[in-house]
């Protein structure tokens, strides 16, 4: 009982301190969103890569998308999926577009690999920045003008809304879910603490990229890079526009995907320098976001229990939680979706939830089975 009591308490330390970080995103959105400066004070270069490796659906999408701005990407393809004669990615887009293309010859490595070949072969100069996207990125435009003209920090990080393609209960809560933990969460901490950043909507000015490249040992760079980044007090911006990016369809691709998010965390000290993080007094942020890590293991898991083990007494303190802990989607719905929040919000939040520890469940079977040299952790990409 001493345990679903200790469970409970986390669970609403969580949920208050949610609320107190939601308002403070929502609050730094109302205070800087679309931001008019009347003396334009810089005019920065700027380069959008997209890596892509075998997506062919999702690549039409994306060049049609940028097709309609006044933006020219550059589409990074990559020697893994064949040669230049035979990279049928490569094909599409020169068939379908103008874009810029640069094709890294590597035949191993994923994302970072194609991202770090890019920036090397351009080698911008230190008035430039490198903005990332993924295929599927659907960016608010506005940010570039924003960036040229305003933008003098060394990272920007635009936060992410997510969307569902397919309208089931678990995609649809897993759209509203995420979001949630955008504001509710990644915003505070790269406003104010130890943080990861996102790989799409990532403005990285050229001098950093020539001091710090992307871990290419794991599939979650991104994480990685923000890590380090804090590490060496290299903190983000957060800028005051939205890149809109979709969720997997079903629940075995969530979880999937999830499970990789997951492993990225849990791993960081494997692919973080022993100097930087013995050697600086971030011990207690690394170790304040392994209690987040494990949060998320454990997390509904708890709530379940209490559920099933708890007495009257925890019951009904835990329903009041929930019904605060809906009411956060509830204002994110709100606010972000412009929707109303309904029955059908409800179910698919709850839903969402309730399945929130699958993913690392299946993240520390991937990695138990990979240390008995059952079967090696894979880094595909999840179908979406």
């Amino acid at each position: 009982m001493e345990l679903l009591i200790i469970a409970l308490t986390i669970f609403s330390i969580r949920i208050f301190q949610q609320i107190l970080d939601l308002q403070k995103a929502f609050n730094y959105f109302k205070k800087n969103s679309r931001i008019e400066t009347k003396n334009i004070t810089q005019n920065n270069l700027i380069e959008i890569l997209i890596p892509v490796y075998k997506e062919k659906e999702s690549l039409i999408k994306s060049i049609l998308f940028w097709n309609k701005t006044d933006f020219s990407p550059i589409f990074i393809t990559t020697e893994r999926e064949g040669s230049v004669e035979n990279c049928e990615s490569l094909k599409l887009i020169q068939i379908l577009s103008n874009f810029r293309t640069i094709h890294s010859p590597n035949l191993t490595g994923y994302k970072a690999t194609q991202l770090n070949y890019a920036i090397k072969t351009l080698n911008l100069n230190d008035n430039s920045y490198y903005a990332i996207f993924d295929i599927d990125s659907r960016p608010d435009i506005n940010v570039f003008k924003y960036v040229k003209e305003n933008s003098i920090e060394e990272i920007l990080q635009m936060p992410s809304i997510f969307t569902n393609s397919v309208p089931n209960y678990y995609s649809y809560g897993s759209a509203i879910y995420q979001t949630r933990r955008v504001f509710s969460f990644e915003i505070a901490s790269m406003l104010t603490d130890f943080s990861y950043l996102v790989g799409h909507g990532l403005f990285i000015k050229s001098d950093i990229s020539n001091k710090y490249n992307f871990c290419e040992k794991t599939i979650t760079e991104d994480l990685i890079f923000g890590y380090e980044l804090s590490l060496h007090k290299i903190r983000p911006k957060v800028l005051p526009f939205l890149d809109s990016s979709p969720v997997p369809n079903t629940i075995s691709e969530s979880i999937k995907q999830g499970s990789k998010w997951f492993l990225g965390d849990f791993l960081m000290l494997k692919y973080l320098k022993f100097e930087d993080i013995f050697l600086t007094k971030d011990i207690h942020n690394i170790l304040f976001r392994y209690f987040h890590i494990f949060d998320w293991l454990f997390g509904s898991i708890s709530i379940i229990l209490i559920f099933i083990y708890g007495n009257l007494y925890l019951n009904i303190v835990l329903w009041l939680l929930i019904m605060i802990f809906l009411y956060i989607h509830k204002r994110v719905v709100e606010i972000l979706f412009q929707r109303k929040f309904g029955f059908r919000e409800i179910l698919a939040v709850l839903l969402r939830a309730s399945l929130n520890s699958l993913a690392p469940i299946y993240g520390i079977y991937k990695l138990i089975i990979s240390l008995f040299k059952i079967e090696s952790i894979k880094f595909d990409r999840t179908n979406k």
